[in-house]
């Protein structure tokens, strides 16, 4: 199977709690290898510790390089990161097999009660985004739950 799942969001959205969720309920016969963006900074060392767009890009694209060579070899794979730039996207677009992006969004003043140093910018930057998403999640109380099925229902006979 090669299934590429990439939830992107703003810092403090969701996207680890929506993976974490998720895999608790994929079919356990082929569960998707993870690819979280903060483990993979940790990764990187010193490549990954920068947060300026420059940054966020080179580390996005390598994070789809990444993604794309593991689905390739036949490994559903699951990518939560913030990286959403257009230039993933179109790094993205080079997979023909089964593809679901998902975007998950929040206001700033509950992004800001989660990572208070979120950039107003960088949020305008997101509803501004180009890419093609075929969930649109918004960060509410109580909706992990809610997000899992609707994503599960997107993914359903890809699994």
């Amino acid at each position: 199977m090669s299934l590429l799942l990439w939830i992107t969001g703003a810092a403090g959205a969701g996207k680890s709690t929506l993976a974490q969720a998720l895999l608790r309920r994929w079919p356990q016969a082929q569960p998707p290898l993870w690819l979280d963006g903060d483990r993979w900074r940790a990764i990187l060392g010193p490549l990954g510790e920068g947060y300026t767009p420059p940054d966020r890009l080179a580390i996005g694209s390598a994070l789809a390089r990444l993604a794309l060579e593991l689905v390739a070899q036949g490994r559903p794979v699951m990518v939560s990161t913030i990286s959403r730039h257009a230039q993933v996207g179109e790094l993205l677009d080079e997979h023909r097999g089964a593809q679901l992006r998902v975007r998950l969004r929040a206001p700033l003043a509950e992004l800001r009660a989660r990572r208070p140093q979120i950039d107003a910018s960088e949020l305008a930057a997101m509803d501004a985004d180009p890419w093609p998403f075929r969930v649109d999640l918004q960060l509410a109380p109580a909706a992990v739950a809610d997000w899992v099925e609707r994503v599960l229902a997107r993914l359903d006979g890809t699994l």
